[in-house]
C-alpha cells in the first residue's frame, strides 16, 4: 500500500498507566499518536516535531525497518522513569484515498489460533506482523533488565487497530499493558471483541470523538442499528465517547463494546471525516494544519 505504517515505542512521565480512564494520559497518548505520522525521522530521534514537543520528552533507543510497504518502528524510554514504556502506531494517511479506502475494506483471517472462532481483519494483522519479531524481542530484552516496567499502546485511526492486536501478540511478555486508542475501526469479530475484553478488562480505552466515521468501519451489520452476531465485526470496550467539542465524555458499557446507547445510536448520515481527523483540538495527522474548534482546550 501507499500509506506507511510507523510504530513507535516511548516512555511516558508523570501520569499513572491506571486501569480507569484518564483524560491526562489520554491526551498524551493522542499525541504519542500523532508523533507516529511523523515522517521526518532526524525529528523523532530528536522528538522534536510538533506532537513530540507537546508530548513527554522520549529517548529514541532504536529503529526498526518493517522493509514492507515502509513500515517502521522505533523504540524509547523517558530518561527519568525507564519503567514506562509506550508503543505507539501510525493510522491511515487519508490523503492517500485509494490507500486509505484499502484500509479500511474488511479481509477476515482467523487469529488468535487458540480463540475459537475469533477472526481479525487481515491487513490489519498483517501490519502488525511485520513489525512484530523484532519489537517481541526488543521488548523482551529490555523487559528483563526493567521487569517493572509498565506498557502503554496506543495509535489513531489505523493505529489503534494495530494497537489492539499488538496487545494480544505481546500478551506473554505483557499481560497488563494499559490500550488507548483513537479512532479505531472495529478489529474482529464478536468472538474476538469477548476474547479482547477478557484479555484486557478495565485497560482498553477506545476514544471516539462524536460521530467520528471511522468507529462504524467496517460495518456490523447491513440493515439496522443492531449488530448482527458475533461472526461480524464487533468493538470490544470499553468506548469513551466525547462530544464534538471533546470538553466532555462519557464512559459506554464495560462489558459491551457495542452499546447501542453511545456511538452505535447514531445516524449514518451524521458520520464525520472530520470528526475523525481531529482529537483534542489538533488534526492527529497533521499537527501543524490550523483546526477551527471553538471551546476545545489543546493539549
Amino acid at each position: 500500500m501507499a500509506s506507511a505504517w510507523l510504530l513507535v515505542a516511548v516512555a511516558a512521565c508523570g501520569i499513572a498507566f491506571a486501569d480507569e480512564y484518564s483524560e491526562p494520559l489520554a491526551r498524551q497518548a493522542v499525541r504519542y499518536a500523532s508523533a507516529a505520522y511523523e515522517r521526518n525521522v532526524s525529528s523523532l530521534f530528536n522528538w522534536s516535531c510538533m506532537s513530540c514537543a507537546v508530548a513527554d520528552n522520549l529517548t529514541v533507543l532504536e529503529v526498526f525497518d518493517g522493509a514492507i510497504d515502509d513500515h517502521f518502528a522505533y523504540l524509547g524510554v523517558n530518561a527519568t522513569d525507564p519503567d514506562r514504556l509506550v508503543l505507539a502506531f501510525r493510522g491511515t494517511v487519508f490523503s492517500d484515498k485509494a490507500s486509505a479506502f484499502a484500509d479500511l475494506v474488511f479481509r477476515s483471517t482467523p487469529w488468535p489460533s487458540n480463540v475459537t472462532g475469533s477472526t481479525v481483519d487481515y491487513g490489519f494483522l498483517g501490519y502488525y506482523m511485520t513489525v512484530h519479531g523484532i519489537v517481541h524481542r526488543r521488548l523482551k530484552a529490555y523487559l528483563s533488565q526493567h521487569p517493572d516496567a509498565k506498557l502503554l499502546i496506543t495509535g489513531h485511526s489505523l493505529g489503534g487497530a494495530a494497537a489492539v492486536i499488538a496487545a494480544v501478540a505481546l500478551h506473554a511478555i505483557v499481560p497488563d499493558p494499559v490500550v488507548y486508542t483513537f479512532g479505531a475501526p472495529r478489529v474482529g469479530n464478536g468472538f474476538f471483541a469477548v476474547y479482547i475484553r477478557d484479555l484486557l478488562g478495565p485497560r482498553l480505552f477506545r476514544v471516539v470523538h462524536d460521530h467520528d466515521v471511522v468507529p462504524h468501519l467496517p460495518p456490523c451489520t447491513v440493515f439496522g442499528s443492531v449488530c448482527g452476531d458475533d461472526t461480524h465485526p464487533h468493538h470490544a470496550p470499553t468506548e469513551v465517547l466525547y462530544d464534538a467539542n471533546m470538553n466532555t465524555y462519557r464512559m459506554c458499557d464495560p462489558d459491551n463494546g457495542e452499546d447501542d446507547t453511545c456511538t452505535d445510536a447514531f445516524s449514518p448520515f451524521s458520520y464525520s471525516i472530520r470528526e475523525h481527523l481531529v482529537y483534542f483540538g489538533f488534526d492527529v495527522a497533521h499537527p501543524e494544519y490550523p483546526v477551527f474548534l471553538p471551546s476545545v482546550a489543546v493539549a
